[in-house]
């Protein structure tokens, strides 16, 4: 199945909300986990109040994946620095939310899109990181990254 990888814009953004909706669903990041994530708070605050806002302000950076014509998936990721709200490693790379569709897995769409961020991001710095789920760590191996044992100061593995 063709991919297309394309960087966010204005005309796609209202479909990268929807995008990150599902994403939280899948993840159980709503109401259920928390009754403060409801689906106002997810698309208001956390969706447009943050990322939007720090991509407009060119702090964050959005790729998206497009197959059979509609999205498939996105990477939000960044150079850390003051600008960003996440600021671990100043002039480091760090993928901060990654997703493709369910239907569309183990079809390569997940390798390319992290291509496609690495590539963007190494144009910047020649340090990257990301944190991960555990179970999402043979995806990340398999994409190139490795693991440090490093944990963050929300719990996740780097």
């Amino acid at each position: 199945m063709d991919v297309k990888i394309f960087d966010l814009t204005e005309e796609t953004a209202a479909a990268a909300e929807e995008l990150f909706i599902r994403y939280c669903r899948e993840l159980e990041l709503d109401e259920h986990m928390d009754a403060r994530l409801n689906e106002q708070v997810l698309r208001e605050k956390i969706f447009r109040g943050l990322f939007l806002q720090k991509w407009r302000e060119g702090a964050v950076s959005v790729a998206l994946t497009e197959t059979a014509g509609a999205l498939s998936g996105f990477a939000i990721y960044q150079i850390d620095s003051p600008a960003s709200d996440w600021n671990r490693r100043a002039g480091w790379g760090f993928i901060r939310e990654f997703w493709i569709d369910p239907a569309c897995r183990g079809q390569g769409q997940g390798r390319a899109l992290a291509e496609y961020a690495a590539r963007q991001m190494f144009a910047r710095t020649d340090r990257l990181y990301l944190t991960g789920d555990p179970d999402a760590l043979g995806f990340w191996a398999a994409c190139g990254f490795r693991e440090t044992g490093e944990i963050d100061p929300n719990d996740n593995t780097a």
